[in-house]
């Protein structure tokens, strides 16, 4: 099946080489989650719990990273004004090691309850910066169109500040899930995500999109058609991880699907191309309106765990059978506690996340106040050795997930042919807009400016807040111009542009009109 390219080079970064990206990579070995908790695995053979001075407040969507040494750097916390540090439902911030929300770290448009809504990853040119992607799908209740966006931090002796915010990746409804994974050049980065039902229609999708991080910018996105079909659902949304294994050549997904199905899904994929392929249906079966949570690889990368509320099974990927492999290796009979996320610690063993009835709660617990530990994952069966609520989180709780991290110790795949790298005649970051709106504001009438102009015709649309297309006009450009000029008859509001030209090139601009 081939990858279908819609748009190609979104953003120019610095080339630079890279002799050994993965060399001592410690990024993952603090872990920033639930309420208030921290874990430190800097000495491998005894991780421990900390405390850690933030606002509490969101359900999921953890996300956090530490330098090649190991040292907590920035993390993911309820959404505030850096000001007041005021919670916003809505919305996330970017917090430093100090606990402090970063200037310009406020207002992240990602929602508090999405189990994968941000992931941080290491600037490709500049060890002093990072970049944090985050997806915004309710319109309704953030300021920004859904979809995958990108910030920039930069990391300095102040703490940090957020360079920028709300550039626009993708335009598309996208549901809960968002992970990263190594190319096999060992320096790019493969983003995938997964395409949510319209936020009005909820029609039904198994698509996934994908952007590769290069040297030379983001391209992308490109998006494959397979799989378990998604299925919005009132009482879990689009819930559900989506991970890779150790190697990064299986994918993992669990989640909603059809009602009253679960999705809990395998693939193969493939490093170089990114193609998704050999879908495993692992379990077409009836698990209430929640469907599946949670899901992680050993690391071995030869058994696979997934989760549904009071179960965790345990598959064999070595078997000739993998779905009838499946045994429950752990049945919680507490009515009130639900098995949640998974995350494959450093030291090799899996920890998982439990709720204890929802996170208004104000309950502290055995069930929120440990973590529960497959301690053998590699191992067939109940050899796996779970011990359930063993790991103390030091008088703080956990709520639904833990930290979203890719594998950030993967190398280059020995022997693979594929190399994304190449020298680009463009240069700097935040990139340059290829179309620009003005005047900015406006009444509804305005120019659109191409920067970069190659005299051909162009399609342009206009979303609304909610993602809605609400314009669409084809336009040609002589070699000799660079403008052109819309008028609609829109109502006072923020609006997105996308001009998209016949090869696949995009780019996006955000406007303002002020009166009619």
């Amino acid at each position: 099946m081939n990858l279908k390219l819609i748009t190609v080079i979104n953003c120019i970064i610095v080339l630079y080489s890279i002799q050994n990206p993965v060399a001592a990579q410690n990024r993952d070995r603090i872990w920033v989650f639930g309420d208030s908790v921290g874990i430190d695995f800097n000495n491998i053979s005894s991780p421990v719990s900390f405390n850690v001075n933030f606002l509490s407040g969101l359900d999921e969507n953890y996300a956090c990273i530490s330098t090649n040494q190991g040292q907590l750097k920035f993390y993911i916390g309820a959404g505030g004004l850096a000001s007041t540090q005021t919670f916003i439902n809505y919305h996330s911030a970017i917090y430093n090691v100090s606990g402090n929300i970063i200037p310009n770290g406020d207002s992240i448009s990602s929602d508090r309850s999405r189990t994968q809504g941000t992931l941080f990853l290491p600037f490709p040119t500049d060890s002093q910066k990072y970049i944090l992607l985050y997806t915004s799908y309710n319109g309704t209740n953030s300021s920004e169109i859904p979809g995958l966006y990108s910030a920039i931090i930069q990391d300095d002796s102040t703490g940090g500040r957020c360079l920028s915010k709300g550039d626009i990746l993708i335009i598309d409804s996208l549901t809960e899930k968002l992970s990263a994974v190594r190319h096999a050049n060992g320096r790019d980065w493969w983003i995938l995500a997964h395409r949510a039902s319209s936020p009005y229609s909820h029609s039904n999708t198994n698509t996934f999109v994908e952007i590769l991080l290069t040297d030379s910018g983001f391209l992308g996105p490109f998006t494959q058609d397979i799989g378990t079909f998604y299925q919005w659902n009132p009482a879990s949304g689009y819930q559900g991880q989506l991970i890779f294994s150790p190697t990064g050549d299986k994918l993992g997904v669990v989640g909603t699907g059809l009602y009253p199905n679960g999705i809990s899904d395998l693939f193969d994929f493939d490093r170089c191309s990114g193609i998704i392929s050999n879908w495993v249906q692992l379990c077409n079966c009836t698990y209430s309106e929640y469907g599946f949570y949670g899901c992680s690889f050993s690391p071995d990368g030869t058994k696979f765990y997934t989760s549904y509320r009071d179960s965790l099974f345990q598959f064999d990927l070595s078997s000739g059978n993998i779905p009838s492999s499946r045994v429950i290796v752990w049945s919680d009979q507490n009515d009130s506690s639900k098995i949640m996320g998974h995350m494959l610690g450093p030291d090799g063993k899996i920890y998982i996340a439990s709720v204890y009835g929802n996170s208004n709660s104000t309950t502290y617990n055995n069930f929120n106040m440990n973590l529960s530990v497959i301690n053998t994952p590699d191992s067939l069966g109940l050899a796996c050795n779970l011990i359930p609520y063993s790991f103390y989180l030091g008088g703080k709780r956990c709520f639904l997930d833990l930290p979203n991290m890719p594998n950030y110790n993967l190398g280059a795949l020995e022997g693979s042919p594929c190399d994304t790298l190449s020298v680009s005649s463009r240069a700097g970051w935040p990139p340059k807009q290829e179309i620009d709106v003005f005047p900015n504001p406006n009444n509804g009438e305005f120019a659109i400016k191409i920067i970069n102009n190659r005299g051909e015709k162009l399609c342009v649309k206009i979303f609304n807040l909610l993602g809605q297309e609400v314009n669409y006009e084809k336009k040609s450009f002589s070699n000799s111009e660079n403008k052109i000029f819309i008028k609609t008859n829109l109502k006072p509001g923020i609006y997105y542009l996308q001009s998209i030209s016949k090869d696949g090139v995009q780019s996006n601009a955000k406007f303002i009109i002020t009166k009619e």
